[in-house]
């Protein structure tokens, strides 16, 4: 005996949620998005945000400290290639104008102030450390404008590209976190003025 089943819809399949799952690309863009509100993070609030567990966070990211350093990175690397477009003209009044624009612009970044604020100590290093990413890359990338500018025949460098660009990094903290290192108050137009005479030189 069969049963009628005109007039009535088919069964259907319980709708499959297709959101992706949440990634590593997803972690990092959450950890920015916390830094430039409230200037740091912790890892825990990061991993219930995105609905997984703290370990998982800690595999993506290694630690709070390394995460902090591509967060940081990914905001001075921002900084610098906008330095860049900003700056006119070639040789070294450019690498100068570049360099006064940065540091700047870093001096002034309210997230990375509050940053400094709350934990001085683990800010300057994740910022200074020679084994962090921030200083790492920002001195590589530093060279790489030199390099550039010294192919394009409109600077001259008298000492290594690697001194160099190593030096221009280390002015620049010196005078935007002097505050912070020295207690002493920041000046970062005089960082310039130091870079200007020390490239003037060459």
């Amino acid at each position: 005996m069969s049963h009628r089943t005109e007039g009535k819809p088919p069964p259907t399949a319980p709708e499959r949620d297709c959101t992706p799952p949440p990634s590593r690309d997803d972690l990092l863009e959450l950890a920015r998005a916390r830094f430039r509100v409230d200037g740091l993070f912790e890892m825990r609030e990061l991993a219930d945000a995105l609905g997984v567990s703290r370990a998982t966070v800690y595999r993506w990211a290694g630690n709070r400290e390394l995460l902090l350093g591509e967060v940081l990175w990914d905001l001075t690397g921002r900084t610098l290639a906008w330095a860049r477009d900003q700056a006119r003209g070639d040789g070294a009044p450019y690498l100068v104008e570049v360099f006064e624009r940065f540091v700047v612009a870093v001096d002034e970044s309210a997230p990375l102030r509050r940053f400094l604020l709350r934990d001085p100590e683990l800010a300057l290093r994740v910022l200074t450390s020679r084994h962090g990413v921030v200083q790492t890359r920002l001195v590589a990338a530093v060279r790489d404008m030199f390099r550039a500018a010294e192919e394009r025949g409109s600077f001259r460098p008298a000492i290594d590209l690697d001194t160099l660009a190593y030096a221009a990094v280390r002015l620049g903290e010196a005078f935007v976190y002097s505050d912070v290192i020295t207690g002493t108050d920041r000046d970062v137009r005089r960082a310039v003025d130091v870079l200007r005479l020390l490239l003037r030189g060459m």
